[in-house]
């Protein structure tokens, strides 16, 4: 990968663009949900070309329910 050539997104960037909150893209890569993500030092950056193959692919970002209280796929 080439990271001059890459469009990188922020977690503001990316909740925007889902029309999600942060907080839910925060909680779903803490539990290993979510668009693939890079960390460097305290920064997370999504790579935009990877992100479009995400939502391609149909992933979704888990859910709370309400009466489960865990995480689950819609």
């Amino acid at each position: 990968m080439d990271f001059r050539n890459t469009n990188w997104l922020t977690r503001d960037d990316l909740s925007q663009i889902l029309g999600i909150a942060r907080s839910t893209l925060d909680n779903a890569a803490a539990r290993g949900y979510g668009p693939p993500f890079y960390r460097v030092g305290r920064l997370i950056r999504y790579d935009a070309t990877e992100v479009q193959a995400w939502i391609d692919a149909g992933y979704t970002v888990p859910k709370r329910t309400a009466t489960s209280g865990f995480f689950e796929t819609n």
